[in-house]
């Protein structure tokens, strides 16, 4: 199907939320997971799912608050985008 980044971000608790989803997706498109759709410049764009039947896990570790400068550090296991897998720094 397909989504409007706006009904992707709809539920984001902070612009953090909204740029990291939106690098997910950009990573996304890279694997040819998604691709994008947008009529006008500056318009409204469509996220569509291309990646067939392939499987690609998404966790939700940019949804969770980070934390700041002093704080400590949050434990998180490996993120994997597409088919490559990086570990958390």
């Amino acid at each position: 199907g397909t989504l409007t980044f706006r009904a992707l971000v709809d539920d984001a608790s902070g612009l953090n939320v909204v740029v990291a989803r939106f690098l997910a997706l950009l990573e996304l498109f890279r694997s040819g997971a998604v691709a994008f759709e947008q009529a006008a410049a500056l318009g409204e764009l469509s996220v569509r799912w291309s990646g067939g039947d392939r499987e690609f896990e998404i966790g939700r570790e940019f949804d969770e608050e980070q934390p700041g400068p002093g704080e400590a550090e949050a434990e998180g296991g490996p993120a994997v985008v597409g088919n490559e897998e990086q570990e958390e720094e």
